[in-house]
């Protein structure tokens, strides 16, 4: 249902071109009127997201699909941002997912999984985040370590393994759990 919405953000995309619409904020409950320059479209968990910046050198911001109304492309271009200022790699590589807690520092994340052979099997099957590292513990647990910058998604994801997941750092995310 958001054809027309995803034509126009590619041809936007394609040429260099500012975009307005309106925008719902789920954590406000409001609608808001933005005029972004949009910079990549993200698919993340069978979901849309556009990456933009309000300003030509501004800071990034995701916005989901589903939440724009009433897009128009706009006659003004845009420079797109050299590689140092946005690398869409970059700009994901300090969460464990799209969603962001940006200006926070490095994180070292421990999380120790019950011994249960399907668990180890699952873990270590995938990348979860470039910088993880997974020990099998003498019980049989596995311990993973990573970096993160945002454990914005990471609560949630630790939370789905139950009792099997026991985070070990940071405190505070011990605390949220």
């Amino acid at each position: 249902g958001h054809e027309e919405t995803l034509s126009t953000l590619i041809r936007a995309l394609f040429f260099s071109r500012r975009v307005e619409f309106e925008y719902y904020s789920a954590s406000k409950g409001t609608n808001t009127n933005r005029s972004v320059c949009p910079l990549t479209l993200v698919m993340w968990r069978s979901a849309l997201y556009l990456v933009a910046s309000e300003e030509e050198d501004g800071d990034p911001k995701v916005y989901a699909i589903e939440r724009i109304c009433q897009l128009h492309m706009l006659a003004d271009r845009f420079r797109y941002p050299g590689p140092r200022k946005y690398d869409p790699e970059e700009f994901f590589k300090g969460s464990m997912g799209i969603f962001q807690s940006h200006g926070d520092q490095d994180h070292r994340v421990v999380i120790e999984f019950g011994n249960q052979p399907w668990l180890y099997r699952y873990l270590t099957e995938r990348t979860w985040h470039e910088s993880q590292q997974f020990t099998r513990q003498e019980d049989g647990s596995v311990r993973m370590e990573m970096t993160l910058q945002s454990t914005v998604e990471l609560v949630p994801w630790v939370r789905s393994f139950g009792e099997d997941a026991k985070v070990i750092e940071p405190a505070e995310l011990q605390k949220q759990i």
